[in-house]
């Protein structure tokens, strides 16, 4: 079972989106569940030449539509510790970026933390949030993600 919150540490333009979950499984295996492309297809979207290596550009796909890929490139990858990725959904718009922390529990679990954060600041990056707001689809609306992590992480994936 997970627990979740979220909370901002900026004005609202520019504030990150931040959720927290814990989970009993230890940080390997939260950490396969978000490196392994089968698993992120069923938790988070389909990946296209994802791998948990820092420089490594790769595509998420939220429709079969490839003109609605999510263009993404691994900024920092420290196993079962640290995950961050470049999330530029809109050609021409700065891109933002999303960082996964894992970090153990004292009872052998793991203690997640997700930021979704833009990357520039100024007034490019309040109309990049501002112009992102009416859809919510294309910004990573990390409460489903979450379940559906929960998801592979019990039961060992979302389909039987």
């Amino acid at each position: 079972m997970s627990s979740s919150s979220n909370s901002a540490t900026t004005t609202p333009a520019t504030a990150p989106v931040v959720r927290e979950a814990e989970y009993p499984q230890a940080p390997e295996r939260v950490w396969d569940a978000l490196t392994d492309p089968d698993a992120l297809s069923e938790w988070l979207m389909p990946a296209t030449d994802f791998a948990p290596e820092r420089g490594r550009r790769f595509r998420l796909h939220p429709s079969p539509d490839a003109a609605d890929a999510v263009e993404c490139q691994v900024t920092e990858a420290e196993p079962s510790r640290r995950l961050a990725y470049t999330w530029r959904a809109a050609p021409g718009r700065p891109p933002g970026r999303v960082t996964w922390t894992l970090t153990p529990t004292e009872r052998g679990g793991t203690r997640l933390r997700i930021v979704h954060e833009p990357v520039v600041t100024g007034p490019a990056a309040c109309s990049f949030a501002v112009a992102r707001r009416p859809q919510p689809t294309r910004h990573l609306d990390m409460h489903t993600p979450i379940t559906r992590l929960t998801a592979v992480l019990i039961t060992g994936g979302t389909n039987p």
